[in-house]
């Protein structure tokens, strides 16, 4: 059994726990145990010839100080390696507060398991619970064996807790626009340097000059905000004659938070559009007004703006429950009719319908351009074909990104990534028998994801094809996703038809079995919660996050 001990100072929202691998830290080996320390790596190595299970474990005795709202990003890079034998990697966090115990040993609060790497370097990020904050804790790394002799190896470096952002290209780098935002939800260019915020809690729309937060808001309308409620979607149009007109996704309600401090019922998830006018925006117009019961997630709410000029909105199941809406709209197919959920809906700027329908002509399905959503943070249009590709999140595994033609079943709540809903083992695939799904009379049709996530937390959200030349030929229009629990930004090549994405390798399936798999299509990390991604007007990327930072990706020369 190996044991390491280090004492470590308090650490900030960017503290870099990198330095403590370096040789300026000792870290005491116990048993049959070896430490070596190089140029900032540390790397732990056992050998077992034990016949019973041993844990080799290291600790590091610390305290997270930090006021950072949710998501607390977690990474590091790590190598591991079982020459002889098999060994298991685990990294976990304890509470080491005296006081707080389990069954008589300090109380895990957070723990996960390593990838087996056969010594090649991985990069990882993993969403921290909130409860290791302020507080003492050990962060613990374990080899376990079972049955030796056996030889193994886990090296550590760049331990970070929200450290900046890297990117992979040494081509580009990332610069921090601005801070400061309140659980900022979405955003939208007016022109160079001016774009519009939306702060998901305060309901308010703010805009942003040069870098620089306007004190005074655009609009402050009242909204539900608990769990996924709240200011949610916005996309801008100009006009050749008139004012610039601004359509706006929100939780309405009666007064800021009444659905958390007076249990109130919202008024509904509602699209609005509103003109722009002498900063400030007016003439708010309804044009959707959907369900927002039972409490409190799966509300969708991003706005775009489509080529043939109409509006797109999107809502999810809308549920607080495992029950939720049970309509044909989520592929029941004894169901009532759609009720308004569960949906990529396609209005005109006066919130019309679109003529010819897709799916039906009774309200609201004469609105649906898909259905079968279960939760989506994300679309965009591309800007070489004009069509519609969506992220979305499954339940606890399965989060997609689809290629949605008009009529598009994304399978909810039948089918999840390429599994059925009962998490049937890869690749049985449901969606290959569409007799179990609502097809609206042949009218609609369901497909598979064109890139499904078999593992869990990884909450895809923002998709943004890159209509720019300013990183390089070889990457304009690409595609770029960005997650909410990993903080990754995504990176993807299309097909020559751009109806596909270019997988090779482990992802030639379309699925990502492990983080190991996606190191190819990771073009960023460390960014945190990302909600939003933009081009701006001068060709660069923006990024947005949930926890108030806005970054900006140009070239690094």
């Amino acid at each position: 059994m190996g044991l390491f001990i280090v004492q470590a100072q308090p650490l900030n929202t960017t503290g870099l726990l990198g330095n403590l691998t370096d040789e300026n830290h000792y870290w005491k080996p116990f048993y049959d145990t070896n430490v070596t320390q190089t140029n900032g790596n540390l790397t732990i190595s056992t050998i077992n010839n034990h016949t019973q299970k041993v844990f080799n474990r290291a600790f590091l005795q610390t305290q997270l100080n930090t006021s950072t709202i949710a998501p607390l990003i977690l990474t590091f890079d790590y190598a591991s390696q079982s020459a002889r034998g098999n060994a298991t990697f685990i990294a976990e966090i304890r509470d080491n507060s005296n006081e707080v115990t389990d069954n008589g040993r300090n109380k895990i609060l957070w723990s996960t398991f390593l990838n087996e790497t056969s010594g090649k370097l991985l990069h990882d990020a993993f969403t921290l619970p909130s409860n290791v904050l302020n507080k003492p804790i050990e962060f613990r790394l374990y080899i376990v064996t079972e049955g030796g002799p056996s030889h193994s190896s886990l090296s550590l470096k760049d331990l970070y807790l929200n450290g900046e952002p890297k990117i992979t290209d040494d081509n580009i780098k990332v610069e921090v626009l601005l801070r400061g935002l309140k659980f900022p939800t979405s955003m939208a260019f007016l022109g160079p340097n001016d774009l519009l915020v939306l702060e998901k809690n305060e309901g308010v729309v703010k805009r942003v000059l040069n870098g620089v937060i306007q004190n005074e808001s655009l609009l402050d309308v009242p909204v539900a905000n608990g769990m996924e409620r709240g200011m949610l979607g916005i996309a801008v149009k100009k006009t050749n004659i008139g004012p610039v007109h601004v359509f706006l996704y929100f939780t309405e309600s009666v007064k800021d938070g009444d659905d958390v401090s007076e249990k109130k019922i919202p008024l509904g998830n509602r699209l609005y559009r509103y003109d722009l006018a002498d900063d400030k925006l007016v003439n708010p117009k309804l044009l959707l007004d959907l369900p927002s019961e039972p409490c409190c997630i799966h509300y969708g709410g991003k706005v775009a703006i489509g080529p043939d000029n109409n509006v797109y909105t999107v809502i999810g199941e809308v549920t607080g429950d495992i029950s939720g809406h049970r309509t044909k709209a989520q592929n029941f197919r004894n169901g009532t009719d759609p009720d308004g959920t569960s949906a990529i809906y396609r209005i005109t700027q006066d919130g019309k319908v679109v003529l010819p329908t897709i799916l039906g002509d009774k309200k609201p399905l004469n609105m649906y351009y898909a259905y079968g959503i279960r939760n989506s943070f994300g679309m965009d249009f591309d800007p070489v074909t004009g069509n519609l590709w969506d992220t979305e999140n499954g339940y606890i595994i399965g989060d997609e990104i689809n290629f949605v033609e008009p009529g598009f079943n994304s399978g909810w709540k039948q089918v999840q990534g390429i599994w059925n809903t009962t998490h049937a083992p890869h690749p049985n695939s449901l969606g290959k028998n569409e007799t179990s799904l609502v097809d609206f009379g042949g009218k609609g049709k369901y497909s598979d994801p064109e890139f499904t996530w078999s593992t869990g937390m990884v909450g895809p959200t923002a998709v943004k094809f890159f209509n720019s030349t300013k990183f390089g030929k070889q990457y304009e229009n690409d595609m770029f996703v960005g997650s909410y629990h990993k903080g990754y930004l995504y990176h993807f090549d299309l097909s020559k038809d751009r109806n596909d994405l270019i997988l090779d390798g482990p992802l030639h399936d379309k699925v990502a079995d492990n983080t190991t798999e996606l190191q190819k299509v990771i073009f960023g990390q460390g960014f945190g919660g990302i909600t939003d991604i933009q081009v701006g007007p001068d060709g660069y990327l923006y990024v947005l996050t949930y926890e108030g930072t806005m970054f900006r990706l140009v070239p690094s020369t």
